[in-house]
């Protein structure tokens, strides 16, 4: 007996709820072909005929008593999917289903969102905090010098102040009481303005406590406390210079007649030639008439010309012309003012009596420059000069190298070979 659409489909074996399973749906199916077509006694009949068909073009035998416990099922919808109502249960409960889906692209989302973060820390807030740390720490060793500095003038100050009060003018020779009068006078100036300078850099010392958190705020008002911190220690810095030249320049002017006199006594003593005494005798009288006149600067500069002299009275060498392999031992030149004359020079050295280099004050005839070297170019004639050339090329080595002595005693070089009395001290820079 065929059940009703009341019974459950587990009084059926499987294979004929599965056959009824889809008697339904190819009843659904039919249903929508002809379902504007005819009413609803009609239209059952209509569809039972065209499942049979169906299913008989399929080869499948299906009894009458199936088909209509198919429509029976149509009608009571036993077997159509019936969608569960919208709500937070049916949301979460689709959420469970596709949560490996979910998971994998919230895991994706949360991995790349990770790596943004931490790219921009590493290539922006990183470098930006590490800069700015580098700043803070900068300007604090800035304002940290600023503030040693200060205290490194005040002792120089203090320095300075008990080497003037140890001058006594009163205590000069007449002969340059003015000049230490003066010089003191503008070391106390220098002294004063100094002090005014470190007073007002004392004031504007400040902790070097910058940070990269504080920086932002702080970094204006620090940098410009500071940068008129500095301005005013180079102020006072320059002041105390000034004041220690003119200190010196009194302590020269309260001793520099009996230095002058001492230093012609000596250079008197070593010389031999007149010509030499006549010289020292200049220097001396030039030195003592700046001296009158309150110029203990340049008076200064006479006492360091005589201590030359007097070294170059003492120097005893050999004038030899360089011959060594890869050295010139002559060059040809063009004269600065004349391009189209040539002037020849022997390339010389000088060799003491331990067969040691001398070095020479020599002034250049080019430039009027004063070097001390060790070798220069002595000019000659053009004939004098082919004939050392000659001299070289012959075997590689000049038979004739002594060109010259200097004695002590003597300011000048004896020269044996006849010299035009020009020199150069450099050539290689006006080539």
């Amino acid at each position: 007996m065929a059940n009703t659409p009341d019974n459950t489909d587990t009084d059926l074996p499987l294979t004929d709820v599965m056959l009824a399973m889809d008697v339904v749906d190819t009843l659904r199916h039919e249903e929508s072909l002809i379902a504007t077509a005819l009413n609803a006694k009609a239209r059952e009949q209509a569809l039972v005929e065209r499942v049979r068909d169906a299913y008989q073009s399929q080869g499948i035998s299906v009894s009458d008593e199936m088909i209509a416990e198919g429509v029976a099922a149509l009608k009571a919808r036993q077997y159509a999917y019936e969608p569960p109502a919208p709500g937070l249960r049916t949301r979460l409960l689709h959420a469970w289903v596709r949560r490996r889906r979910i998971g994998g692209g919230l895991g994706v989302l949360g991995g790349l969102a990770a790596i943004i973060g931490l790219g921009w820390y590493g290539f922006v807030v990183a470098p930006e905090n590490a800069e700015r740390e580098a700043q803070a720490t900068q300007l604090n060793n800035e304002v940290i010098v600023a503030a040693t500095e200060v205290t490194t003038l005040e002792q120089r100050y203090r320095q300075l102040t008990s080497r003037l009060q140890e001058v006594d003018v009163t205590r000069a020779p007449a002969l340059t009481r003015d000049a230490v009068a003066r010089a003191t006078q503008r070391a106390n100036d220098g002294l004063n303005q100094a002090i005014r300078a470190l007073e007002s850099a004392t004031t504007l010392t400040q902790p070097g406590n910058l940070d990269a958190d504080n920086l932002a705020e702080r970094l204006q008002p620090v940098s410009s406390r500071l940068a008129e911190q500095q301005s005013t220690l180079a102020a006072a810095r320059s002041a105390l210079n000034d004041a220690e030249v003119a200190l010196d320049q009194a302590d020269a002017a309260m001793s520099l007649p009996a230095t002058l006199e001492l230093l012609r006594g000596e250079a008197l003593q070593i010389a031999v030639p007149a010509a030499a005494d006549a010289k020292i005798e200049s220097d001396y009288q030039r030195g003592i008439s700046l001296l009158r006149r309150g110029d203990a600067s340049a008076a200064m500069g006479v006492a360091d010309e005589l201590r030359a002299m007097i070294a170059t009275l003492e120097q005893t060498y050999t004038v030899r012309i360089v011959s060594r392999p890869g050295e010139n031992s002559g060059i040809i030149r063009e004269p600065p003012n004349n391009r189209r004359a040539s002037n020849y020079y022997l390339i010389v050295e000088a060799v003491g009596p331990d067969n040691t280099p001398v070095p020479v004050e020599i002034v250049s005839e080019e430039d009027g420059s004063s070097l001390s070297v060790r070798k220069w170019g002595v000019r000659v004639s053009e004939e004098q000069f082919d004939s050392v050339r000659r001299d070289k090329q012959d075997d590689g080595i000049i038979q004739q190298a002594e060109i010259g002595s200097k004695r002590r005693g003597y300011l000048q070089v004896d020269y044996r070979i006849a010299i035009l009395g020009g020199f150069i001290n450099r050539w290689e820079a006006f080539r």
